[in-house]
């Protein structure tokens, strides 16, 4: 049994070797899947940034961020609404927007987005990996190493006073921070 977990931990940390990519490739896996997600989604980032760039338009920055997540998550929200007998239409946007904040996994991902945007940050498919994955890590692990642009990013909105969560952007800042404990 022992060896079953060491194999499976192995092929979760290496990924499938060449016999296994030709396999699942046959099946359909297309192992750039997600690259072209996050590049097409940063490339969206993109673009609503140069439709947002008045200063008209970044006085209501927080909410169109805020917005825009509601609406891509529309489908599921609205499963989610069927689930309890109620319509888009019985939520009141400003509490729909509400309830995305305090959120905890929304909240680190409405406010790293509303930070890129706010400084004009052009945007990379990294740039959505790493909110993506900090939006799940942040609200929930004690303590979580970024890269330096993102721990400064958590610290600057607040987010890991918020969720109580010790951010750091080195892996020797993480062992002399372990050593302390």
């Amino acid at each position: 049994m022992e060896t079953m977990w060491v194999a499976g931990e192995e092929f979760f940390l290496t990924g499938p070797d060449a016999a296994q990519t030709a396999e699942l490739a046959r099946q359909g896996w297309d192992p750039k899947l997600a690259e072209k997600i996050a590049a097409a989604q940063a490339q969206t980032e993109n673009d609503r940034a140069a439709l947002w760039d008045s200063p008209k338009v970044r006085r209501r920055l927080e909410t169109l961020v805020a917005v825009c997540e509601w609406v891509e998550g529309t489908e599921f929200v609205a499963e989610v609404l069927r689930e309890h007998g109620l319509r888009h239409e019985d939520i009141d946007p400003a509490e729909a927007l509400r309830m995305l904040s305090v959120m905890p996994t929304m909240a680190v991902t409405l406010g790293l987005k509303f930070r890129n945007h706010w400084i004009r940050r052009p945007w990379k498919s990294n740039d959505i990996f790493d909110i993506n994955t900090l939006s799940v890590a942040v609200p929930y692990a004690d303590i979580v190493v970024a890269d330096r642009y993102y721990a400064d990013a958590l610290r600057t909105t607040g987010l890991d006073d918020r969720l109580g969560t010790t951010v750091l952007s080195s892996l020797s800042a993480l062992a002399s921070h372990l050593k302390a404990l």
